[in-house]
C-alpha cells in the first residue's frame, strides 16, 4: 500500500512539474506576443515629390505608439545632425523634413553626402526601451526610385516588346532542352 501511495505521489509530482513547465512556456510566449503587439518602429525614408525634389520622412511603422522619442539624423560624411524629439509618435504617423541646409534635389544630396544615419531611442507602451539604428545610402535609394519610375512611365509598346523578348528567350531555352532530350 505504501509503495502504491509513493508511486502515485511521484506521478502526481511529475505531472505537476510538466504542467508548471508548460504554463511557464505559455507565459513567455504571451509576453512576447504582447510586446510585439505594442512595439514601435521608427523608420526613415524618402518621399519623392517629383522633379528630383524630396522630403526626408520619419514614420512609426510599428504596431504600437512610440513614447519619449529622441532621434538624430546624421548626414555623412561630415554633414549636419538634425535632432527630433517628441513625447508621442502614433502608429503610422509621418513627419516630413526638408533636406539638410539648402539642398532640395536628390541629385544635389548625392553629390554632397553618401548616407544618412538615424539613431536614438523611444519607449514602448509598457515603458520598454526601443533602440533605433538605421542607415540609408542615398545612391541606392535614388537609383531604385529612378528605375521604378522608368518602369512605371514606360509606354505599353516598350513593355510588350520586352515581354515578347523574354518569351522568345524562354522558347529558345525550351527548344534547346527538347533537342538535347531527343538526342538521348
Amino acid at each position: 500500500m505504501d509503495n502504491a501511495v509513493g508511486v502515485l505521489t511521484a506521478a502526481l509530482v511529475l505531472v505537476t512539474a510538466y504542467y508548471a513547465y508548460q504554463t511557464r512556456e505559455t507565459v513567455k510566449e504571451l509576453r512576447g506576443a504582447r510586446a510585439a503587439s505594442i512595439m514601435p518602429k521608427p523608420l526613415m525614408n524618402f518621399d519623392y515629390v517629383g522633379g528630383g525634389f524630396f522630403f526626408v520622412v520619419l514614420a512609426n511603422a510599428g504596431t504600437g505608439p512610440a513614447l519619449k522619442v529622441d532621434l538624430t539624423m546624421s548626414y555623412e560624411p561630415e554633414g549636419p545632425r538634425i535632432r527630433w524629439t517628441s513625447p508621442l509618435m502614433s502608429v503610422g504617423e509621418l513627419v516630413r523634413f526638408l533636406g539638410p541646409e539648402e539642398i532640395r534635389l536628390m541629385t544635389e544630396l548625392i553629390e554632397k553626402y553618401e548616407r544618412v544615419v538615424l539613431t536614438g531611442s523611444c519607449l514602448d507602451a509598457l515603458g520598454g526601451t526601443c533602440d533605433v539604428n538605421q542607415t540609408l545610402v542615398f545612391r541606392e535609394h535614388w537609383d531604385s526610385g529612378v528605375e521604378a519610375k522608368r518602369l512605371l512611365d514606360e509606354p505599353d509598346s516598350v513593355k510588350m516588346v520586352r515581354e515578347v523578348e523574354k518569351i522568345r528567350r524562354e522558347m529558345e531555352r525550351i527548344r534547346g532542352w527538347a533537342e538535347r532530350t531527343r538526342k538521348q
